[in-house]
């Protein structure tokens, strides 16, 4: 079993989708829309979509969604949001790795670190593969992770992170330079609760990022270094990248 079959649940929601964290769904959208060129109407496809902040807020702007993700749990979250924002999106359990659409998508996104999640380097291909088989002629894909370079020139064995809510929680980290990845364990604290989950990522450079892609067919348009389009580099946490079809 893959770490993350059963990694994401209420308790994890906790830690990835606070209320600071839900706050940035509308600016990040914004981004989205501005980096995609989006035209209402356009097919886009969240993959790895979660309990569906970004879908439902898309949706709710004039784009036709459909949302993808491994998690039943979060999937029924993403639904019920959808219903109390009276918007239309497809919501479907599946696998990254085999996406079940051809030619269907304006545009895809992929946000918050959820590319990188497999042990296997061709896992990774086939996603993006699939990616390039559900779009369109002209097609886009939006992928943002987390920066390797930033991790790298920053990095902390140990740290810790307080959400509003008071949760807290305790990060172990360890870096494998030779194969780019990170092992992490992460300590919630919820009052008298502790409960640690366990994760490695796959962590790309862009070059490595840029050449994966294109053995899937997609071309690099543009990359940043954060949500607010600084540079890749060391500095940017993020590696915001998207590529086109061709």
């Amino acid at each position: 079993m893959e770490w993350w079959e059963e990694y994401f649940d209420e308790d994890m929601g906790k830690i990835l989708f606070p209320k600071e964290r839900m706050r940035q769904t509308s600016p990040e959208c914004n981004l989205i829309e501005n980096l995609l060129e989006l035209h209402k109407g356009d097919a886009v496809l969240d993959l790895a979509c979660g309990i569906g902040r970004h879908s439902v807020e898309l949706a709710k702007r004039g784009y036709k969604v459909t949302g993808l993700d491994y998690s039943e749990v979060y999937l029924s979250k993403a639904r019920e949001a959808a219903r109390k924002r009276k918007v239309k999106v497809e919501f479907l359990r599946g696998d990254m790795r085999a996406i079940p659409f051809k030619d269907r998508f304006d545009a895809v996104i992929c946000m918050f670190t959820s590319f990188g999640f497999f042990r296997k380097e061709s896992d990774h291909l086939k996603v993006l593969r699939g990616v390039t088989r559900c779009l369109r002629p002209g097609g886009r894909l939006l992928l943002d992770v987390i920066s390797r370079e930033y991790l790298t020139a920053h990095f902390k064995a140990k740290d810790w992170t307080r959400h509003e809510d008071g949760l807290i929680i305790l990060e172990d980290q360890w870096l494998d330079q030779r194969h780019g990845r990170s092992v992490s364990t992460w300590t919630m604290i919820d009052g008298k609760k502790r409960r640690t989950f366990a994760h490695t990522l796959r962590l790309y450079t862009l070059p490595e990022l840029t050449k994966v892609a294109g053995r899937a067919g997609l071309r690099l348009v543009k990359a940043f270094g954060s949500y607010g389009k600084e540079p890749v580099g060391p500095e940017g946490r993020r590696l915001v990248a998207v590529f086109r079809i061709g």
